[in-house]
């Protein structure tokens, strides 16, 4: 369901043939035009309309996976998924193309969470196996960022400032 009007009045916007299927996960661009979803059935969609209209829009080789976290720059371009079978996916054209980028040696993690900086630029990415992470440059390199004493936690959320500075992670 979308909203133009602070939840008032909805309407539903569903992508084709998923109805009633459960979503796991959205995220929008700062006017609410650019939005991506992901359903149960371990498809991801993207939409530029407002919902009107969606778009299958899976990375390459990852068909069907258990998507667990998204987030969008503020115009909607760049985006950032976390899949539960341990890989994170960017993209700079609002999904249309991915790429894979992880953690240098941290294969196989389960992904929790992402957020991103309004631009896109800076992510913060947390793994169910204790490991939480930060990049600067849209996920080409990630920096391992754990708070004093709290390692092997379980990071089910992380939230960003939109200049990306300012990180909650539980």
């Amino acid at each position: 369901y979308t909203s133009t009007d602070s939840g008032v009045t909805w309407t539903e916007r569903q992508p084709a043939g998923n109805i009633d299927n459960p979503w796991y996960l959205t995220a929008s661009s700062s006017d609410g035009s650019k939005l991506i979803v992901a359903a149960n059935s371990g498809r991801l969609y993207t939409s530029s309309d407002s919902g009107v209209t969606w778009t299958e829009r899976q990375p390459a080789g990852a068909g069907n996976k258990n998507w667990y976290s998204a987030a969008s720059s503020s115009d909607g371009t760049k985006l950032i998924v976390a899949v539960a079978n341990g890989r994170l996916y960017t993209s700079s054209d609002s999904g249309v193309t991915w790429t894979e980028r992880r953690p240098e040696g941290d294969i196989d993690k389960y992904w929790n969470s992402a957020a991103s900086s309004s631009d896109g630029s800076k992510l913060i990415a947390g793994a169910y196996s204790g490991r939480l992470y930060t990049s600067s440059d849209s996920g080409v390199t990630w920096t391992e960022t754990q708070p004093a004493g709290n390692v092997d936690k379980n990071w089910q959320s992380v939230a960003s400032s939109s200049d990306g500075t300012k990180l909650i992670a539980g």
